[in-house]
């Protein structure tokens, strides 16, 4: 009898509330369990080998030609500066403007592991034809040799209209460039430097839209990347739009920089005069690319070594590497490589 009442005493309200607490605690310690699971970060594994070849740096960089009376700026002064640079990147694709043959020479020496194009073939004809060879190759496009070039092109944009300056003359380098490992899909590089007039700048870009389109029909299943000296921000809509091109078309471009982060009331241009500090409000520098890449935001390239920080742009030996800065974005590819490589209808051309 004693047993039964002590059962029933335990089993009355004191019973119930241990069990309760108990069932409380269990409950926290589940629910805490689940949200250090949840809020710990995951240690996401290092890529493969295979994955980090998939992804490619481009970048463009106008280096501002040899200046017979540069002074500080000097070529000479300078290109140790621009050799760094590029070492530290390592840009899968280097597309340049304003390289001398002189120039192309000496980082092709140096950067052993690209090849480039258009390649030296010598200058011949008469002086104005020399003239033209001369600055037809200053837009030089730079390719690690993991890439074979299949086939290329390059020359005037607007042959039948020749400003009276040859310098203000717009020219484009195109390379079709195929990866040796198979990791990302054919590639057309365009390496362009628009010039100054509105006019001709809408125009030439309107004919370098025709020359992509031109290729990416005999290339159907290549990727293409535009980049260059523009000469002319988003914000000058005749060139821009005809750089990019309509949304409906084959050929329609993703602009590849963020113009939403730019700072407020701050200067984001490309062009810095050798000051270190952007002269303009936009970026003229800029890299299209075609659907089908995955990117980051392009990326202004402002320190250039012995700076304070990240930054600040602003050497404190006064020497940079150009009146530019450089502009680079990291690519992948959002569909696998195709096992074709030619082309519906080759053209076997490699020259101009």
């Amino acid at each position: 009898m004693r047993q039964g009442t002590e059962a029933s005493r335990l089993r009355g309200p004191e019973f119930h509330r241990a069990a309760g607490m108990v069932a409380a605690m269990v409950l926290l310690a589940v629910a805490a369990w689940v949200l250090l699971r949840w809020r710990t970060p995951r240690v996401i594994p290092p890529p493969s080998r295979r994955t980090a070849s998939a992804v490619l740096v481009a970048m463009t960089a106008n280096i501002n030609n040899i200046e017979p009376n540069a002074g500080a700026h000097s070529w000479s002064r300078r290109r140790g500066v621009l050799l760094a640079i590029l070492r530290h990147y390592r840009p899968g694709i280097l597309a340049l403007q304003a390289a001398t043959p002189a120039q192309t020479g000496w980082l092709a020496v140096r950067l052993t592991d690209y090849a480039h194009w258009p390649a030296g073939e010598g200058l011949s004809g008469n002086l104005f034809s020399a003239l033209d060879q001369a600055l037809a190759s200053w837009n030089q496009i730079f390719y690690i040799r993991r890439f074979a070039r299949l086939a290329g092109a390059y020359g005037l944009l607007r042959p039948h209209h020749l400003a009276t300056n040859p310098t203000e003359n717009a020219y484009y380098s195109l390379a079709v460039l195929r990866d040796k490992r198979g990791r990302v899909p054919l590639i057309i590089v365009l390496d362009t430097h628009l010039r100054h007039g509105n006019h001709n700048a809408a125009a030439s870009a309107a004919k370098l839209r025709i020359i992509l389109e031109r290729w990416q029909r005999r290339y159907p299943q290549a990727l293409a990347i535009v980049l260059g000296d523009m000469n002319h921000p988003w914000t000058d809509r005749p060139v821009y739009d005809a750089l990019r091109g309509g949304r409906h078309s084959r050929a329609a471009l993703v602009d590849a920089f963020n113009y939403a982060a730019k700072p407020p009331a701050r200067r984001w241009g490309t062009w810095q005069n050798y000051t270190g500090r952007p002269v303009a409000d936009w970026p003229t520098d800029l890299i299209f690319l075609s659907r089908g890449w995955k990117f980051t935001p392009a990326r202004i390239i402002r320190a250039h070594g012995l700076v304070a920080e990240e930054g600040d742009s602003t050497r404190r030996d006064g020497l940079y590497p150009s009146d530019h800065f450089f502009v680079l974005t990291t690519l992948r590819a959002n569909r696998p490589p195709s096992t074709a490589v030619g082309s519906r209808n080759p053209i076997g051309e490699t020259g101009r």
